[in-house]
């Protein structure tokens, strides 16, 4: 945000706008006040879908879910279509696939999958501005039935169990007998959250303790890329595998491509608001002000002709890391301040900016020496130089015995930085 001062006109502008500046907008000068209101509208952008925030397969076992959910950023809003093996997935009528979009993703699902919903999928999103194609392949693996470690017997002709407890009730029909040491099904969805280069937070769903498969332990695995060990900007991938004493389950999907960083969800420091030229009086107060986007939080530094600022004495500087605000105040403005030029420096690890300002001390003027006799021929131009000094713009008069010379046809009064010229042709 920069505001400009060009002689009775004030001017604001905003740079680099964004949906976050709608707002009303406030002016007051003296006893005039004004207000407007800013209406920002999202440009138009392509579908876009971030590769890295999911798997690009995936394996389950038959009668497991497939949740299928795929961030993506556009506008206006896309419309969704999912392909498997090249055509249309169309839900209901019968179907037990459903499909839905919101404003950042789109989602597929199948509550009991069977061998049949194998395939590659396809997700096509589309707007006016263009569209994007990520595909996904789906393996869904048949159940393996086994009987290891029995604890009575199972065949076609009876069914001997072993064991204490309250007498069973007879029933009619099929009664399904499950294996608790059948391998467990892929866990669910594996995410990561709160991650540095040392530690990171990995949740995933846990198996149904109804599903009659105990499960003794998880495994999590990573892969990296190009890399020995987990070390700094280096890239890793995760997935989780379900346990018992039947063995491991098929993997989950993984978490995609993490970057391994000190501050995952850093950015380097940027200035939302500069430093303009600021003008005051001499020995009056002036104040400089910067606002800052930043994460982690960045060091400020404010320089003065190249040399470094600190509080204390005329000095005093005010940073608030909340509200992403820095303030320096000269509480006396001095001569030697005029013309200066205030530095103002951020830093994270990230990275650094910077931006500066002329500072200018309005300083009465003062007439330097007083201009010197002049004799000229009678219809000859007389041309009067009288030096000056003190910080403009000024408003200042000509006399000639007395009287105001007026800026006319015949005088020409003309005002520079350190002189005015008075021309009389």
């Amino acid at each position: 945000m920069v505001i400009l001062n060009e002689g009775n006109v004030y001017k604001l502008k905003l740079k680099s706008i964004g949906l976050k500046d709608a707002g009303e907008i406030a002016f007051q000068c003296g006893d005039l006040k004004d207000r407007c209101k800013i209406f920002v509208k999202e440009s138009k952008k392509p579908p876009r879908i971030d590769a890295t925030r999911f798997g690009k397969s995936v394996t389950i076992k038959a009668g497991r879910p497939l949740d299928l959910e795929i961030p993506y950023d556009a506008y206006p809003a896309p419309t969704m279509v999912w392909l498997k093996d090249g055509k249309p997935v169309q839900p209901g009528d019968g179907s037990s696939c459903q499909t839905s979009i919101d404003a950042k993703r789109c989602k597929l699902n199948i509550e009991k999958s069977k061998r049949g919903d194998t395939g590659k999928y396809e997700l096509i999103l589309k707007n006016a501005k263009g569209e994007v194609k990520i595909p996904i392949d789906v393996t869904v693996l048949d159940i393996e039935r086994g009987t290891r470690e029995p604890a009575g017997e199972v065949n076609e002709d009876n069914t001997s169990l072993q064991g204490e407890g309250e007498p069973l009730e007879e029933t009619n029909g099929t009664t399904l007998a499950k294996n608790s040491y059948d391998e467990p099904s892929a866990p669910g969805k594996l995410e990561i959250s709160d991650w540095n280069k040392d530690r990171g937070d990995l949740e995933w769903q846990a198996l149904d303790k109804d599903s009659g498969v105990f499960v003794e332990k998880y495994i999590i695995k990573r892969r990296e890329k190009g890399l020995t060990d987990l070390s700094e900007n280096g890239e890793v991938e995760f997935r989780v595998k379900a346990v018992n004493k039947a063995g491991e389950s098929e993997p989950s999907s993984t978490t995609g491509r993490v970057k391994i960083t000190e501050y995952p969800n850093g950015r380097a420091p940027t200035f939302v608001k500069k430093l303009t030229d600021t003008s005051a009086p001499l020995n009056r107060e002036a104040t400089f002000t910067i606002e800052f986007d930043a994460n982690p939080a960045p060091e400020v530094k404010w320089f003065r002709n190249g040399l470094e600022l600190i509080t204390g004495g005329r000095c005093r500087i005010t940073t608030n890391a909340d509200e992403s605000k820095s303030i320096l105040t000269f509480t006396e403005t001095w001569e030697r301040d005029n013309n200066s030029k205030i530095s103002c420096e951020i830093v994270n690890p990230l990275g650094r900016d910077t931006c500066d300002a002329v500072f200018h001390v309005k300083t009465p003027p003062k007439l330097t020496r007083e201009p010197e006799e002049q004799r000229v021929p009678l219809g000859d131009t007389l041309k009067v130089k009288i030096p000056i000094s003190g910080k403009g713009p000024f408003k200042f008069q000509v006399n000639k015995d007395g009287q105001s010379l007026a800026n006319d046809d015949r005088v020409r009064i003309q005002e520079f930085d350190d002189f005015i010229v008075v021309t009389i042709p």
